[in-house]
């Protein structure tokens, strides 16, 4: 089975210093005993004693961890280095793959989308602004067609 993330993903979803860690773990071998099973991929990671990891197939950041970090909930060093095993499938990381991303990158790559193909790309952060919205004191705007064709926002109360 193969992770539903990339290693971009863990690149720009990790703090700096929880990725250089996991990255240490990884390269030195410290990743053990690495399964996959139906909803994940489990390890022992060898720190300052062996820890039992399992994490998420479809979200990296989705885990568990014996080390304090994660039975505190907190995405740990340990994690990070069993999905690195996970999206590398035990191969090493070069140069390029050891660079953590800060901010999103272009690809350079140019094109149409489609209107499915949009809203498809839409609806993850459309959601997450609806959720912000509602848990946060703004102000929230209506957007609605006039007579005339245009565009009026009208603040929410």
């Amino acid at each position: 089975m193969l992770p539903k993330y990339n290693l971009n993903k863990i690149k720009f979803g990790t703090d700096g210093a929880t990725f250089e860690r996991a990255v240490e773990l990884y390269e030195s071998g410290k990743v053990t005993k690495f399964k996959t099973d139906i909803e994940g991929f489990s390890a022992v990671v060898l720190g300052s004693k062996p820890y039992r990891v399992f994490l998420d197939d479809a979200h990296f950041d989705r885990g568990t961890c014996e080390c304090y970090l994660g039975q505190s909930d907190t995405l740990c060093k340990h994690i990070v280095a069993v999905a690195l095993h996970a999206v590398m499938k035990g191969k090493p990381l070069n140069e390029q793959d050891k660079r953590r991303i800060n901010l999103p990158e272009c690809s350079g790559l140019l094109g149409t989308l489609s209107d499915a193909k949009l809203a498809k790309i839409k609806t993850p952060f459309s959601d997450r602004l609806r959720f912000a919205g509602k848990s946060s004191n703004h102000k929230a705007f209506n957007r609605s067609p006039s007579a005339n064709g245009t565009k009026t926002y009208e603040r929410c109360r």
